[in-house]
């Protein structure tokens, strides 16, 4: 199980303290790109390619 870490809480505590933290400095932020497969028809892909 991967554990999480409230991230609204951690904003709060903060704010609350008056710091001045850059996001960056706190969480390990970074973009991925992904293609998610969608339900498949596959005898209509069938058809398709036999066209």
């Amino acid at each position: 199980m991967t554990e999480r870490v409230d991230e609204t809480k951690v904003e709060d505590a903060i704010e609350e303290r008056n710091l001045d933290i850059d996001e960056s400095r706190l969480y390990d932020i970074s973009e991925n790109d992904y293609v998610r497969r969608d339900d498949i028809n596959r005898d209509a892909l069938r058809r398709r390619f036999e066209e």
